[in-house]
């Protein structure tokens, strides 16, 4: 990926805003096909029923601070439609395209930094 440093590029001098993205990705050893349509679509809908029988639903509005989609990198607070219906998708159905969200994230959107509170070792 362009956006990488090169192999053993030392970048520890360099202004954060000025580094280039180092990120890497491995596969999680999970018990539930997260990001499936095939084995997640009925769920999504019971999901979405669920949700409107007890009449939750968010909107972009509600989002007070940025939140990026897991499959595009867009800033989710100018979704369109439900924003519900849009985060459950995320979790269950779509996707997710690291290295497409993180390219939007660090250069549309000027981000430098990116904080990973999945299931491992600390925060990236």
């Amino acid at each position: 990926q362009k956006l990488r440093p090169k192999k053993g590029e030392d970048q520890s001098r360099l202004p954060y805003s000025l580094r280039k993205p180092d990120l890497w990705t491995y596969f999680l050893p999970v018990t539930v096909p997260f990001h499936n349509s095939l084995f997640l679509e009925a769920a999504t809908q019971s999901i979405l029923a669920d949700l409107n029988r007890l009449k939750i639903d968010f909107s972009a509005q509600d989002l007070a601070v940025p939140v990026y989609s897991t499959q595009d990198g867009k800033d989710l607070r100018a979704a369109q439609g439900s924003l519900s219906q849009c985060l459950i998708e995320l979790q269950t159905i779509l996707p997710v395209v690291w290295s497409r969200t993180i390219e939007s994230a660090t250069t549309s959107h000027g981000i430098t930094h990116v904080l990973d509170f999945a299931p491992g070792v600390g925060v990236a």
